[in-house]
């Protein structure tokens, strides 16, 4: 979103620290003074147990909130963590403590002082790699979009920075090269080989085919799956050319 894009130049820019999803402990404050605690005690015997506890456990929690661990109170009552839930959603109703559960949410840190934002000033760099990051995303979209000689899946996980050697073979792109009857690796070396010699020298198609040390019917059927590809042209002499990317 815009806001999170925003956050994370500041982040680069040094003003803050920003994390986007961050575990905040649940936290208690007692609302009840010492005498009217009491009184609930002896009035509600099930929850004495648990307030007993509770207060031996933490301090300060008449003077603030305080970060409490429902799992360390399970442990010390005996009771289960849903058990200590239920008790501190109880004396929330009753007006006994004030209760927020565990939930995790953005944090952010100021690391200088605030400044108004007239007054921010952002070094280029933090542009530039923002820039360059925009970039990379654009190209992996347009590279999965437009690839029609890897694997979809494989270039998803590439995109997430996954490496994977097996092809799905349930894209358009598998799909394709099982219709030419050709394994996937023979598929590949044929392609890589032919992409070499076109790459340092002008061929027709019958001698580049006399050139390569394949098996001659599976080159004449890469060649023709690259020409679907778009990724060789033939000129006006018939001599191959391999198309460099965009």
């Amino acid at each position: 979103t815009t806001l999170v894009s925003s956050l994370k130049i500041l982040q680069r820019a040094g003003y803050i620290d920003f994390t986007e999803m961050s575990d905040i402990p649940s936290r208690v404050l007692m609302k009840m003074s010492d005498l009217e605690l009491y009184k609930f005690q002896v009035a509600n015997e099930r929850l004495d147990p648990f307030i007993k506890v509770l207060l031996r456990s933490y301090t300060g929690l008449f003077v603030d909130y305080v970060n409490i661990d429902e799992e360390l109170l399970a442990k010390r009552l005996n009771v289960s963590r849903s058990d200590v839930y239920e008790a501190f959603m109880s004396c929330s109703r009753m007006g006994v403590l004030h209760y927020i559960p565990q939930r995790r949410t953005p944090l952010i840190s100021y690391l200088q002082q605030r400044f108004e934002p007239h007054r921010l000033r952002f070094p280029d760099e933090v542009y530039k790699e923002r820039l360059h990051q925009y970039q990379k995303r654009v190209e992996a979209v347009i590279d999965y979009a437009s690839s029609s000689s890897v694997c979809r899946s494989r270039l998803l996980l590439n995109y997430f920075g996954e490496k994977s050697q097996h092809n799905c073979g349930h894209c358009d792109v598998c799909i394709s090269r099982k219709k030419s009857r050709l394994s996937d690796s023979e598929f590949e070396s044929i392609e890589n080989a032919i992409k070499e010699k076109l790459e340092n020298s002008a061929l027709t198609a019958d001698v580049l085919v006399k050139e390569l040390s394949f098996d001659e019917d599976k080159i004449w059927k890469v060649i023709r799956w690259l020409e679907d590809a778009e990724k060789i042209s033939e000129d006006e002499a018939g001599t191959l050319l391999w198309k460099p990317r965009d």
